[in-house]
Order: structure tokens, then sequence, then C-alpha cells
């Protein structure tokens, strides 16, 4: 009896020790945006799985928003702030905690380059005339290009330039989010 009583006792605590081993989830993994600065570009995102040392990962899972859970496979992608979730999910089936990942640095660049005209301490309005040299000055943080129009050939500066010769001029500066300013004057 007394055999048969502790073999009971050893079947259970046996049993309950393969119940605990499997009832415990896998851990919820971790973030690493692509960049954490201000950026108008895509922030891409890689998670590490969680571990599970027990049974061991099946795959993970993330979602971006209020969106359907997906299976990461691949860094991916977001396009605008949002927050995104992860979890891991073991081989016996058990669900991990969510874990998120706040993004908020997507600043998307809506405001046009600023071109200033002047000629001598008098500024110019787009389509102005002038009989003195034109200074011109354009200001953007992210400026990717300026360009000069005159006499049907184009050219580009930098920042600022200093025009002399009579003419028509167009100036085009366009920044890196796509923004467009143009300022035309006459030299006469």
């Amino acid at each position: 009896m007394k055999q048969r009583i502790f073999s009971l006792f050893l079947s259970l605590t046996i049993l309950s020790s393969i119940l605990n081993i499997q009832a415990k989830a896998a851990g919820t993994g971790e973030y690493k945006p692509s960049t954490t600065a201000r950026t108008d570009k895509k922030v891409t995102v890689s998670i590490t799985p969680g571990i599970d040392k027990d049974s061991g990962v099946s795959k993970t899972e993330y979602k971006i928003g209020g969106g359907a859970w997906k299976t990461y496979t691949a860094p991916f992608s977001v396009t605008s702030n949002t927050t995104v979730y992860a979890r891991t999910i073991d081989k016996v089936g058990l669900v991990s905690a969510q874990s998120s990942l706040l993004i908020h640095n997507i600043k998307k660049d809506k405001t046009k380059p600023v071109i200033i005209a002047k000629a001598g301490k008098k500024k110019l309005k787009s389509g102005a005339k002038s009989k003195k040299k034109v200074t011109v000055t354009v200001k953007d943080n992210n400026i990717k290009s300026i360009k000069v129009l005159f006499k049907k050939m184009t050219t580009s500066f930098k920042k600022s330039k200093t025009f002399k010769k009579k003419g028509v001029y167009k100036i085009t500066a366009l920044d890196k989010a796509g923004n467009k300013s143009i300022f035309k004057f006459t030299i006469k």
C-alpha cells in the first residue's frame, strides 16, 4: 500500500512538473527601429523573438496599431507615427504578454523652401523688375537642389548667389521631401 501511494505521489509530482513547464509562456522579445531620430522617411522595425527554454518558440507575431496580427518573418516598415505590438507563441501554443514600441519620430516636411531676393537692401516679390544686381538666398534645412533658368540655360547654386546680367531669371528650389518653390525676377 505504501508503495502504491508513493508511486501515485511520484506520478503526480512528475505530471505536475510537466504541466508547470508547459504553463510558462515565452518571453516577449525586443524591438529595434532603424532610427529614433526625426525623419520624414519610413522607419524599419526589426523584432528579436522571445525565448522559451521549455517547449521552444513556434512563432512571433506583430501588429501595427489596431491592425490584425501577422507572423513576423522579416523587418517591416511603417510610414507614419503609430504603435507596433509583438508577441511570441511557444510550441505548446501559449502566447506571451504583448510588448509595444511607440514610433513617434516620423515628421512629414510640408514646408516649401523660402526664396528671398534682394536688390540692394530692397526685398523683391516674385515677378519683380530691378535695375540693380539681385542676390537670391534660399532657406530650408533639407534642400535638395536650387536651379536657375536664365536665357534657356539651367545652372544651380547652393544657398545664395548674386545675379548681375540683364534678363529674366527663374529660380526653382526643391527640398528632400519634394516641396518646391519658384521665384521669378527680371534685371533690366
